[in-house]
């Protein structure tokens, strides 16, 4: 039986190892949720895990859930939905992003054009145990 666990509350687990922290204890943005013991390695500021989350604009309202007992190494990047780019329409430029309208009145093909609108996703990584898991490594 495991008798000296590891508190899932704290930031830095192991004082001997700085570079790893349970980033649910410093992750501020509250469309980030992670499960316990999931933890983030980096010398270079395992409580900076945020910065590693591009492209992850409020008025999109994705979400990024990641589940417990992930491990997720120095250098991973979670490229969120505001990078994408629409397809459907006239044009792949990301109005909804950067702001503005198209005047569709200079669209030739107007009457065929789609509504302009933006969705809801999330990102999901499932727990690190096995079940529902995405793994995702360095290239």
């Amino acid at each position: 039986m495991i008798t000296n666990r590891p508190n899932p509350n704290e930031a830095f687990p192991n004082p001997n190892i700085p570079s790893l922290c349970f980033i649910k204890n410093v992750v501020k943005n509250p469309r980030i949720i992670i499960g316990d013991y999931t933890y983030y390695d980096d010398v270079d500021g395992a409580d900076q895990f945020e910065k590693h989350v591009t492209h992850f604009y409020d008025f999109i309202g994705d979400r990024l859930i990641i589940g417990k007992f992930c491990a997720i190494a120095k250098g991973v990047e979670f490229v969120m939905n505001g990078a994408n780019h629409r397809m459907d329409g006239v044009t792949t430029y990301p109005f909804y992003v950067i702001g503005g309208d198209l005047d569709w009145s200079a669209c030739h093909h107007h009457a065929r054009c789609p509504y302009w609108r933006r969705s809801h996703y999330r990102s999901q990584l499932g727990g690190g145990l096995g079940h529902s898991s995405i793994h995702c490594r360095r290239g």
